[in-house]
């Protein structure tokens, strides 16, 4: 048995067909495999990816998907259609500065009972999951630690679950109190070459050369990893000038496999 996680899909469709291709995945229940949110927004085939990981989250019990922060911004936004202040707060942030007008003029074509049924999956995803390979632990969730309680939970906790960036230096698990020994905390949200930088200050390396395209890669950190390796710049246009072109050539899907 394999276990694959794959963060930050962002619509890049082919990618991710072609991704789990080349790990040879496979549907028989022989597979595990855990999509850590973003699905949609960015990429050019967003809908179409969010309809997809649907289909696979449902028809599936091997398949997992967890929320992630554009999944979080797109409920509020439709969830708040019918209060017009809060709709149009919820409206710009997602649409115009986290790049959701994709998904949205896709979800406006969808017929009335596809937009409920993709708005009530979505309101079920999950903000965290464990998963157990080979004896060891691993906690997943899209940016940050999420451990849910029965009762007295703060609200931001969940908020933090999609939005909140690790640190570098963070122990992911330095508030947990419960009763496993976890290997490791997976995650996306922040693309890896924030991590490397990061890196690159602290030990003096060298920075890129200009023109040095060096595609991202996955960040192995002390008790993290982050898979989030740029798939929302796959489809950045030439508006974005020279900055836009450098983060395309570096963006790529990544997969890791727990065993």
């Amino acid at each position: 048995m394999a276990t694959y996680v794959i963060g930050d899909l962002h619509g890049a469709l082919d990618e991710f067909h072609r991704l789990l291709k080349k790990t040879g995945f496979r549907y028989d229940g022989s597979d595990q495999l855990y999509l850590l949110g973003d699905y949609a927004d960015w990429g050019k085939k967003s809908i179409e990816t969010l309809l997809v990981v649907k289909e696979l989250d449902e028809r599936y019990p091997f398949v997992h998907c967890l929320m992630g922060n554009h999944e979080w911004m797109f409920l509020g936004t439709v969830l708040s259609a019918s209060k017009e202040d809060l709709f149009f707060r919820s409206a710009s942030n997602w649409l115009f500065d986290n790049h959701g007008m994709v998904t949205w003029n896709g979800f406006l074509k969808l017929s009335d009972q596809e937009k409920t049924d993709l708005v009530q999956w979505m309101q079920g995803l999950s903000f965290s999951c464990d998963a157990e390979v080979n004896g060891k632990w691993y906690h997943l969730a899209h940016a940050y630690p999420y451990f849910p309680k029965e009762e007295d939970e703060p609200s931001y906790c969940k908020i933090d679950a999609v939005w909140r960036r690790l640190m570098i230096r963070e122990d992911p698990f330095a508030s947990y109190t419960g009763p496993k020994q976890y290997e490791q905390f997976i995650c996306g949200h922040t693309i890896t070459q924030f991590y490397f930088e990061k890196l690159r200050y602290e030990k003096h390396w060298p920075y890129r050369k200009p023109g040095e395209y060096v595609r991202n890669r996955i960040f192995h950190g002390e008790k993290f990893i982050d898979l989030d390796c740029g798939a929302k710049c796959m489809d950045l246009s030439e508006s974005w000038g020279e900055r836009g072109q450098i983060a395309a050539m570096r963006a790529q899907l990544a997969a890791i496999r727990l065993e």
